[in-house]
């Protein structure tokens, strides 16, 4: 569900605040490392840094430290001021675009997420598509691969823990010392591996349960959708390639309590504020978004 479709006044909104927040904070770091390094010259002293600050001090001295940091804020400020020419020339266009009514919304969206009139008729019955389903088991397959790998390899490693504790830490000479005083020390170890193994057996089984093909049913989400970017981190990029998302730049449509984790260009269906009702499979924390219709025109 992904297209080039983009539209003035679509999508998460610009934020300039962020950068001028970002760059004033770098020039103030500017400014106290400064006198921060000044400092510690005036009583010839020696003292851990940062290594970044200390690689370029060594190179420059506390003049370049101060002005690496100021020049940092000096480009965050440059993004602001250009994200903050991009929003008033948003704004200039909405204000003399024609005003667009929930069928037309709705028809952007289905361009941008890529569903079809059946495919939304059919959710609104509380079903799926046949695509839709053959879309849902993929990536549920996916998710149970992962599962299982991320649960096993967790519980052999606990398992191993186990059968140390049980048959191997008597035998170690400082452990055997620290048993004499307190004999019940070795089984409340086993047994709190014990129970941390049997936790994650169970939630293992839970997972699974809740990831079996059929298991989820069509919900609903209804309201104002807030949006916003978010920046992505390592194990997030690798989780959304794994569910099959090239576009790892990414963030979030909250409806209500809701939250779908989505790519960016799928946030170019939406407009900020505005009442949509969004229909999905729930699978938390990456809901599974299949189609959504404006309920109010902009």
């Amino acid at each position: 569900m992904t297209s080039s479709t983009q539209r003035a006044g679509f999508g998460a909104p610009t934020r300039p605040w962020r950068a001028f927040a970002f760059g004033f904070l770098c020039v103030a770091l500017s400014v106290g490392l400064y006198f921060y390094l000044q400092d510690i010259e005036n009583r010839g002293v020696s003292t851990e840094v940062n290594w970044l600050v200390a690689t370029i001090y060594n190179w420059g001295g506390k003049a370049a430290v101060s002005g690496f940091f100021a020049g940092v804020g000096v480009i965050a400020f440059g993004f602001g001021i250009y994200q903050l020419l991009q929003v008033s020339r948003e704004r200039e266009t909405l204000r003399v675009s024609q005003p667009l009514a929930p069928d037309e919304l709705t028809q952007h969206l289905m361009q941008t997420l890529g569903f079809s009139a059946d495919d939304l008729n059919t959710n609104r019955q509380g079903m799926l598509t046949q695509q839709q389903a053959s879309t849902a088991s993929s990536t549920l397959g996916k998710q149970r691969t992962g599962t299982l790998f991320g649960y096993g390899f967790s519980m052999l490693v606990l398992a191993g823990f186990l059968i140390y504790a049980a048959f191997f830490l008597p035998q170690n000479p400082s452990f055997a010392r620290t048993m004499e005083l307190s004999p019940s020390l070795q089984p409340i170890i086993v047994a709190v591996l014990g129970g941390l193994l049997l936790l994650m057996l169970l939630m293992l089984g839970m997972s699974m349960r809740r990831l079996r093909p059929g298991a989820q049913r069509v919900q609903i989400a209804q309201g104002q959708v807030k949006l916003d970017k978010i920046r992505t981190t390592v194990d997030t990029r690798f989780l959304m390639k794994v569910l099959g998302q090239s576009n790892v730049a990414y963030g979030t449509i909250k409806v209500g309590r809701t939250t779908f984790y989505v790519p960016e260009s799928t946030m170019q269906g939406f407009k900020h504020n505005t009442a949509y009702r969004i229909y999905y499979l729930p699978n938390k924390p990456m809901h599974m978004l299949l189609s959504a219709e404006a309920l109010t025109g902009v």
